[in-house]
């Protein structure tokens, strides 16, 4: 084996090193459904010993992350359509109720899960999701993107005590302040929508 050949293989060994390494520290949630694409990524990028690589591989290890969230609205007493949001713990700003599926339960009830814990809201919920939309999560000095299926739920009972009470704010919305108030266009979009439901 020539020298030049010798420095191939070596390259392309810390290669997949890497790309296994950066694979590995996607962090993907537990019991999340994307954990045995992580091996294929890696393996698709193995001939690849670029310094690129990783960071690739750990870009499109954030496109698989999945959350499934809720959209809770109601009738006001003018008839028109409500939506309940709540502040995100980290930045306060204005979202859905929202979080990881579980292969213990479909998705839809999930969705009702997270909405009865961060908005302390239950009821009817869509058995399929009414569209999706992506927003990127902040973790120290990185972000993942994340893709939200996001499910209908009719509210029917709002109540006063709720796990995620003390560290959320909880209020009603019509259509059009609703989607002001959230940031992601997709969101906007499924939000507008629901006027014409």
């Amino acid at each position: 084996m020539t020298r030049d050949a010798a420095t191939d293989d070596f390259l392309r060994a810390v290669g997949r090193l890497k790309t296994l390494i950066a694979a590995l520290s996607c962090r993907l949630p537990p019991n999340g459904p994307q954990r045995h694409q992580v091996k294929s990524l890696a393996v698709d990028n193995a001939q690849k010993p670029s310094r690129v690589v990783p960071r690739m591989v750990h870009d499109q290890c954030m496109t698989m992350l999945k959350q499934v969230g809720a959209l809770p609205v109601r009738k006001a007493s003018n008839g028109e359509v409500e939506i309940l949001l709540v502040t995100s713990r980290d930045t306060g700003r204005w979202v859905i109720p929202k979080g990881w599926p579980s292969k213990r339960m479909t998705d839809a009830s999930a969705a009702l899960r997270e909405a009865r814990q961060e908005a302390g809201v239950t009821g009817k919920i869509a058995a399929a999701p009414i569209g999706s939309y992506r927003y990127r999560k902040l973790e120290n000095d990185s972000s993942r993107l994340i893709e939200v299926s996001v499910y209908r739920l009719a509210v029917k009972k709002e109540r006063k005590s709720w796990p995620e009470k003390l560290e959320r704010s909880r209020a009603w919305f019509d259509l059009e302040t609703a989607a002001r108030r959230v940031r992601e266009p997709r969101l906007k979009t499924l939000i507008a929508a629901l006027r014409k439901a």
